[in-house]
């Protein structure tokens, strides 16, 4: 999904478990939109090309209902600790 090879995904993956278990996360996005946010990010850092309307329609069509990536919510404070 997103372009990401089974590396990226598990990249992705790895920065969703860092995030949703460090002891300051505030759980200001459920578990599946965070992992649409780790996805989005990683696809945008190896330039898969994927857009944020893109990222939309992909989770619309797998999971019923769109999640718009919204990363920049918690980027900020936790790229310190996690990325």
């Amino acid at each position: 999904m997103f372009g990401l090879t089974p590396k990226q995904t598990m990249e992705a993956i790895r920065i969703h478990k860092g995030i949703s278990t460090h002891p300051e996360w505030d759980c200001r996005r459920s578990n599946h939109t965070l992992m649409v946010d780790c996805m989005f990010m990683k696809a945008k850092e190896h330039n898969t090309g994927l857009s944020q309307e893109t990222a939309i329609e992909i989770t619309r069509k797998e999971f019923g209902q769109s999640t718009q990536p919204r990363p920049s919510r918690w980027r900020d404070f936790y790229e310190k600790h996690i990325l």
